[in-house]
């Protein structure tokens, strides 16, 4: 299937010369998507889900906070959580892209919002310390803060806790090898 949709360039989105600029399209390739989200795919027939997406973490993450805190166990430091007490979802990678495919492939519904370690910041990075530790001998050292302000909102988390059995996935293989790749 070809999706053809028209989108004009900006001014902003061109050179002096009127050449597009080459940063600006992949900007013009997402907004040329949406008229395909919202008109063409119900013209192809295609069905829509909605995914929303929680914190995902796992080997080969980017720069986010587990990975200073794993980054900090490894050399031995204390990792200090600052806001213990936001209500955050934290979905292992591996967990989270099977139940995006099975989204994808029309098996979970179409509005799905995937869930796993559902809670206070504070209590899940207590859980990781205790994984962790068991698999590496490192200290996970760990200071939590006694209180905290709400900048952002205090809870933002899914409502659809996920089910290892359903995807095949272990948590015991996935703290191994999230482990491993942080000791090597």
């Amino acid at each position: 299937m070809t999706y053809v949709s028209l989108v004009r360039p900006r001014w902003t989105d061109m050179d002096v010369y009127g050449h597009i600029n080459h940063a600006k399209m992949v900007t013009l390739l997402e907004e040329a998507r949406i008229p395909l989200l919202f008109e063409g795919a119900v013209e192809a027939g295609l069905d829509m889900v909605k995914f929303v997406v929680p914190n995902p973490f796992g080997p080969f993450e980017s720069q986010t906070f587990q990975r200073h805190v794993m980054t900090a166990w490894r050399a031995g430091g204390t990792a200090h959580v600052s806001h213990p007490l936001y209500e955050r979802d934290n979905v292992p990678v591996d967990l989270l892209a099977r139940a995006y495919a099975a989204a994808v492939e029309g098996r979970s519904g179409r509005h799905v919002s995937p869930s796993f370690y559902a809670g206070p910041v504070g209590e899940f990075f207590q859980h990781m310390a205790q994984r962790i530790a068991a698999r590496t001998g490192w200290a996970c050292g760990l200071t939590i803060a006694p209180s905290q302000s709400f900048d952002e909102p205090r809870r933002r988390m899914n409502t659809q806790p996920l089910d290892p059995a359903i995807y095949g996935w272990s948590e015991a293989t996935f703290w191994d090898e999230y482990a491993r790749a942080y000791a090597a």
